[in-house]
């Protein structure tokens, strides 16, 4: 049994998903993010999300 990890975007403890910049995204929302329509609400927020978790790296890693 795989470990379960938390998604970045849900924040549910999924097994599957991908890993991108040291952060875990599960299947079901990347497939959200894949699939969703760029003028929808929840692209706007799945977008924001991720450039928020970006940002929080980049701080993290200029300011220890």
């Amino acid at each position: 049994m795989n470990e379960k990890k938390e998604c970045i975007v849900c924040r549910q403890k999924r097994e599957r998903g991908i890993h991108i910049l040291n952060r875990f995204l599960c299947d079901d929302c990347e497939k959200e993010i894949i699939e969703s329509d760029s003028n929808h609400i929840l692209y706007t927020y799945l977008v924001w999300r991720m450039r928020f978790l970006i940002h929080q790296d980049t701080e993290k890693e200029l300011h220890g």
